[in-house]
């Protein structure tokens, strides 16, 4: 751990922030309040403030996506460039920074990189001819503003990320610590308590089944239709001994519940976006957290459900692996071939000690995961 002499100065930047996020949203939070409990004096830049805000610049990333992104990080990136003397460390999640800023302020900059444009398109993006102009506007805007941004200093968060700032002209050897980025992985809070008056809410999850979980957007990305098929050929092996929760939302998720009645896909349940007391509920209840995703920074839904015990069933992209090998437990399976990964599922459950494989689990996220430790490690660069 490092020893902090002083109370510093911190700006938190970033696209999302409660109520209103996702997993960068949640991450930048958890930073911040950890952050704050150390005695150190933090403000919040976000779409939804609460420290510093732009007026209109919440609407208008809901209205256009990526465009509404970059007019924040404009904003954003002219209020550096008048007010980064005011503070000693900036942190700036998933940034594209449209300013050049003069050396001293350059070195205050942490730029914390989750995904990036070009790697999702790679990935997802071009199976969609109506998305493909998208993609490559915001490609072409995310390398711009990388070239103000070469004499930062990059934390990533997947091993993943490092490669892929090459494409973006961000050098390891000139730009990492000692030579590479550092990656600091997502957090969990181990404190909570479970509230019972919640558990009852959930009655329903039957624990005498073996209960997957997936947490996440309704996305492309996700490739949930896919995860789909595999639990229809899992639960028709395995005759009803398991079954798939699926908490979240997004734009796919009627077509998803289409497929599950067209399919016939017996023992799924969605329980839509969930807030975060009752999450943790569900989390508590279930066995295996089951992301099948074809491109991945580093979701924050696995470090949750690491802390809470649940056994990883991940696809073969490589934070996954690197998560994985990090905890020692855990299977990785192709989801495009549903009758193998069924196969292979079914086999690693058999031979599994669960409640034993949860308990060790459990024990090594708090030994990695415990956001006290994460932002610590932020600290440290």
């Amino acid at each position: 751990m490092v020893k902090q002499i002083r109370k510093l100065k911190i700006l938190v930047c970033g696209q999302e922030y409660p109520p209103n996020c996702s997993g960068i949203g949640n991450l930048m939070y958890n930073k911040v309040e950890n952050f704050k409990a150390m005695g150190h004096d933090v403000k919040v830049c976000s779409p939804n403030g609460p420290d510093i805000k732009f007026e209109g610049s919440f609407e208008k990333i809901k209205k256009f996506g990526g465009l509404g992104v970059a007019y924040f990080w404009f904003e954003t990136s002219n209020y550096l460039k008048k007010n980064s003397e005011n503070y000693d460390r900036i942190y700036l999640h998933n940034p594209m920074v449209f300013r050049k800023l003069d050396t001293e302020s350059s070195k205050k900059i942490r730029c914390v990189v989750h995904t990036l444009f070009y790697h999702s398109f790679k990935s997802y993006g071009y199976k969609k001819l109506v998305q493909i102009p998208y993609y490559l506007i915001m490609i072409f805007i995310q390398r711009f503003a990388y070239l103000f941004m070469r004499k930062y200093k990059f934390i990533v968060t997947s091993p993943d990320t490092s490669r892929e700032l090459n494409f973006y002209g961000i050098n390891e050897e000139r730009n990492g610590f000692d030579g590479k980025f550092p990656i600091v992985l997502n957090g969990f809070n181990f404190s909570k308590k479970q509230n019972v008056s919640v558990l009852k809410e959930y009655d329903f999850i039957d624990l005498k089944k073996k209960n997957l979980l997936f947490v996440g957007r309704f996305h492309p990305q996700k490739n949930l239709f896919k995860l789909l098929d595999t639990f229809k050929e899992l639960d028709e092996k395995a005759k009803g001994e398991f079954r798939l929760i699926m908490v979240g939302d997004g734009e796919e998720m009627e077509k998803l519940k289409e497929h599950v009645k067209e399919g016939n896909i017996s023992n799924v349940e969605f329980l839509g976006a969930l807030t975060r007391e009752k999450l943790d509920v569900v989390y508590d209840l279930c066995d295996y957290i089951i992301l099948s995703s074809s491109y991945e920074g580093n979701p924050l839904a696995l470090s949750e459900a690491l802390g809470h015990g649940l056994v990883p069933i991940l696809s073969p992209i490589n934070v996954f692996k690197f998560m994985k090998e990090k905890i020692g437990s855990g299977l990785i399976v192709d989801f495009e071939n549903s009758y193998n990964a069924s196969n292979m599922i079914i086999d690693y459950d058999k031979n599994l000690d669960l409640k034993k494989e949860k308990v060790k689990i459990k024990k090594l996220a708090a030994e990695t995961f415990s956001w006290d430790k994460v932002t610590m490690e932020y600290l440290k660069y």
